[in-house]
């Protein structure tokens, strides 16, 4: 095919192709230009939900150990846009007494939800960001259960999941996912 010059006109952001057909030399501008359809006018009405119901998790499943320094694709969970952590901990009867808050650090803006006993921890503060939770009461002599769901929106300049980077657990286990500081609210002692 000889050689020759092509002119166009194209709106900002946009793009053409100009594709060439080597059998008769023809040429033609692509995408061309759609018919949309016709949106209906006549929409359905709303759908008024009526009644909810809630069913608990029952926490049955393939629970893996997480051990300090090793990430959740190490252990083949590749998905981990939500991921649940189990842990359990022994406290005595003065140590119940002094824990009230269970404080996760977390080095993303990532939400955590916990559950201490079959019951669900509130958050100290309207920041669902704050990952701080009030425990106060949800806690007993003996072994004690706390299950919490980390929502993974993403890490940010690369760094490692907190799962690695925060796994050294005050009194808890090197199988939960946060470092938590205990304190009753309002008290100045400070984390174990």
């Amino acid at each position: 095919m000889p050689a020759f010059n092509v002119y166009c006109s194209v709106e900002p952001l946009d793009s053409k192709v100009l594709v060439l057909s080597q059998a008769n030399g023809q040429c033609e501008w692509y995408p061309k230009e759609q018919t949309l359809p016709e949106r209906p006018v006549n929409m359905p009405m709303p759908i008024r939900i009526a009644q909810a119901e809630r069913c608990d998790e029952t926490f049955q499943g393939n629970w893996r150990p997480l051990r300090k320094g090793v990430s959740l694709p190490e252990i083949g969970v590749n998905d981990c846009r939500y991921s649940m952590y189990r842990s359990v901990v022994k406290l005595s009867k003065k140590e119940v007494e002094e824990y009230g808050t269970l404080v996760c650090e977390m080095f993303t803006a990532d939400p955590l939800y916990v559950q201490v006993n079959g019951k669900i921890a509130k958050r100290a503060s309207t920041d669902e960001l704050d990952n701080t939770f009030v425990i106060d009461g949800l806690l007993h002599e003996g072994s004690n259960e706390i299950v919490s769901i980390y929502e993974n929106r993403g890490h940010a300049h690369g760094y490692r999941p907190m799962e690695v980077e925060r796994n050294e657990i005050c009194r808890i286990g090197q199988e939960a996912i946060c470092y938590p500081s205990y304190r009753k609210m309002g008290s100045e002692k400070g984390g174990k």
